[in-house]
């Protein structure tokens, strides 16, 4: 038989383990549901791709790929020194006031630069001429956008050296 101290520690253990059971099963339970809901909100492929051409068209319309302009300057330079020459234009940009940003498409590389409206010109120079650095004034509160593309150059077929 059981003794009344025995009766207690069994009537502890199985209320502590009820108490433990129970926040345990609520999990299962609710986890279980939200596995179920997500199974039936799943969209079938039909709208998946509609939903993903919808996606692409909004966001063509609204971040539209950079495109060459007619008023693009356009850089040549040897295919390892075209790093350079980005970080060269991306600093000029900031000079002036502005901000750049580059896109490589894996052939060319695109500097789009958002400058003051009056330094357009004072960019464009430096940035054809070559200068390295250069710092002006704040400009107007007016921007405009430049394009840069930097081409590399074709690789000319030397001749071997002799020893």
């Amino acid at each position: 038989m059981l003794t009344e101290r025995q009766k207690k520690i069994l009537v502890a253990a199985g209320v502590t383990a009820l108490s433990l059971a129970l926040p345990v099963a609520l999990a299962v339970i609710g986890g279980a549901k939200m596995w179920q809901e997500r199974k039936a909100a799943q969209l079938s492929p039909e709208h998946s791709a509609a939903l993903q051409e919808a996606a692409e068209r909004a966001a063509d319309a609204a971040l539209p790929v950079p495109t060459l302009a007619a008023n693009a300057a356009v850089m040549e330079c040897a295919p390892d020194e075209t790093e350079a020459e980005v970080q060269r234009i991306v600093r000029l940009s900031g000079g002036v006031g502005g901000a750049a940003s580059s896109w490589n498409d894996g052939v060319s590389i695109r500097i789009i630069a958002k400058i003051p409206a009056d330094a357009e010109s004072v960019f464009r120079d430096a940035v054809t001429r070559g200068i390295y650095d250069m710092k002006i004034a704040k400009g107007s509160d007016e921007t405009t956008i430049v394009e840069v593309l930097i081409k590399p150059t074709e690789k000319k077929p030397g001749k071997a050296k002799r020893n």
